[in-house]
């Protein structure tokens, strides 16, 4: 599960929705059934930038190196 640190407050896509939040939370409903969850919050917001970092680290996951 990956967000950008900056992803608070309501976004025009999604009004009402704090994406950082709601992906924390996720993140704990996930844990608490037991799933293995990787979080990561990105520094950054909803942007390319941010996505570089954090699709590097996703693989790295999803491929068995574990870093994020």
């Amino acid at each position: 599960v990956d967000v950008g640190s900056l992803e608070t407050g309501t976004l025009p896509f999604a009004p009402g929705v704090d994406h950082r939040a709601a992906n924390r939370h996720f993140r704990t409903v996930l844990a608490a059934r037991g799933y293995d969850v990787t979080y990561h919050e990105a520094r950054g917001g909803h942007e390319f930038a941010t996505f570089r970092e954090s699709i590097v680290k996703g693989l790295r996951v999803l491929l068995g190196g574990r870093t994020a």
